[in-house]
């Protein structure tokens, strides 16, 4: 997703003359930064919970 929007960001043009595209520049802005975050978590707290798993199978992290 982050492809996506930065892709759109880049792309970005007025639909019709003179609209300001500060505000849907800013709204990529922000969905990028929320897609980054996104996998950040999943990156770091879901890859060590199915690494932990693999090690030691009997325990359980969540029950």
């Amino acid at each position: 997703m982050i492809i996506i929007f930065s892709y759109w960001y880049a792309t970005l043009e007025p639909s019709y003359p003179g609209e300001d595209l500060f505000m849907a520049g800013l709204g990529l802005m922000v969905a990028i930064f929320v897609s980054l975050v996104a996998f950040l978590t999943c990156l770091f707290v879901i890859v060590p919970i199915n690494s932990y798993q693999r090690i030691h199978p009997t325990k359980k992290i969540i029950s």
